[in-house]
Formats: C-alpha cells, structure tokens, sequence
C-alpha cells in the first residue's frame, strides 16, 4: 500500500503508545520526524506524556538529537524547544549538545524562535546580558515582551540592563 495515507495513523500510535511499558527508540522517532516533519509535535507530545517514566534524561537526549537534525523549520523549533524546557524541569542532566542547540537558537533567523529561545535558555540558566540586549534591540514590539520577561526572569543579568529592558517594555 501507499505510505502516504498511513502517515495520518502516526499520531493515533503515538499517542497510543504514550503509556506503553516500553519506550520507542531514538532512531524509530528521528525517522518519523525526518521521513514526516509536520510530525514533530507528535513526537515531542508523546516524549512529553511519558516524562513521567523514570527515563527524564533519555527523553531529554531523544530531543537532543531531534534538535541536531538538519531541516528545522521555525514552527519544528518552537515544539523542540518546548519540550526542552519541560523535560529539562524534570531532567538530572541536560545533554552538552542540547545546550549548544539552545544557545545558537539564541541567533535563529526567524524573530519568534529567537524570543522563545530566549524564555528556555533564561529558565535554565543561559542567557547572558550581552545576548538579552542585542535580542532585546533587535526585536519588535511583538517579541519584546517575551525578551524582557525572559530577562527578568534570568539571574545573573546586569542590573543596569535588566532594569533599561523593564522600564522600556510596556
């Protein structure tokens, strides 16, 4: 049969197996997402559902090497970084390659994954004074917000800056 008319029962079988005993491997879902890429959110929602397993950090690797595929839209990049902020939450050990990932989305192309960028990397420690102003200068009106709550948000921030980005932002 045609593969294409399966795809559409890759989500059903996530989800169904979202509380399976035994977890997917990492070479099963980095297929799904490379062969199917509109299906990364199915994939980050079932390692999500399952971050209630004892295998936090193997889930947070899962995103790991999802993140350092090739072929990432804007939209594939929100739900990686979602899910690295939940998971992370939960996480013993965030993967040095995760960590990388995040930084550089710090300078994506598109405004939105640098904001929301921004918002992970402060919860976890990452965004520096330098990085939140020029993100905090280069972004419009609609992405500033989400870059000063970050910045508020993150210890370690200049005061001079944080309070600049605070009084500036509406």
């Amino acid at each position: 049969p045609p593969v294409a008319p399966l795809t559409r029962f890759i989500g059903r079988g996530l989800g169904t197996l979202q509380s399976a005993p035994n977890r997917l491997p990492d070479d099963l879902l980095r297929d799904i997402v490379f062969e199917y890429p509109v299906k990364t959110d199915q994939v980050v929602r079932y390692l999500i559902a399952r971050s209630d397993k004892p295998l936090w950090d193997e889930h947070l690797k899962s995103i790991s090497a999802l993140a350092e595929m090739g072929r990432q839209s804007a939209w594939a990049k929100l739900w990686l970084l979602y899910a690295a902020e939940i998971l992370d939450a939960v996480s013993v050990a965030r993967p040095e390659e995760l960590t990388r990932w995040l930084v550089r989305q710090l300078s994506d192309r598109h405004e939105i994954v640098r904001a929301q960028a921004a918002w992970v990397c402060s919860t976890m420690g990452l965004l520096s004074s330098e990085c939140a102003t020029y993100l905090y200068a280069n972004a419009s009106p609609i992405t500033q917000p989400a870059i000063a709550a970050a910045v508020t948000r993150q210890a370690g921030i200049t005061e001079s800056i944080r309070r600049g980005i605070e009084s500036d932002s509406p």
